[in-house]
């Protein structure tokens, strides 16, 4: 129950979101979504709810997909994370401060997101991952 909740909250936070950069849900490329679900770590049981690319030329072979569990996410060669995966719940549950870096942010210690070709601001980005969990802690 507690799941669904969260689930109903998350996808009303993600459809309220109106930020460069930021596919939403049937608004998501095809040909995007494709290459992201390719390129990342993606559990194919879960729902993607937006996408951000992160790559110059929009391929989206590098970013970020929001879905149901967590968030996936790629970098490029030059943004070092130990993790491309993070659920709500290890996210939520950590005392960390997810923090605003010089061209990326960091979600825990020592995973990073970069953003250096991302349109979508990094202030954006954490203030919506920082919603989601704030929602998610308040179930």
């Amino acid at each position: 129950m507690m799941q669904e909740k969260f689930i109903d909250k998350l996808q009303k936070i993600i459809s309220t979101c109106n930020s460069e950069g930021m596919y939403r849900g049937n608004y998501i490329p095809e040909n995007k979504l494709s290459n992201a679900i390719k390129h990342f770590s993606f559990d194919t049981t879960d729902t993607p709810l937006a996408l951000i690319d992160t790559t110059v030329f929009g391929s989206a072979k590098l970013g970020m997909i929001i879905g149901h569990k967590g968030i996936y996410f790629k970098n490029d060669w030059n943004v070092e994370s130990v993790r491309n995966f993070l659920s709500w719940q290890e996210i939520a549950e950590s005392d960390f401060k997810i923090r605003k870096k010089t061209f990326e942010i960091e979600i825990l210690p020592n995973c990073n997101f970069g953003m250096s070709a991302a349109n979508m601001k990094r202030d954006a980005l954490i203030d919506l991952l920082t919603e989601i969990t704030e929602s998610y802690n308040n179930m």
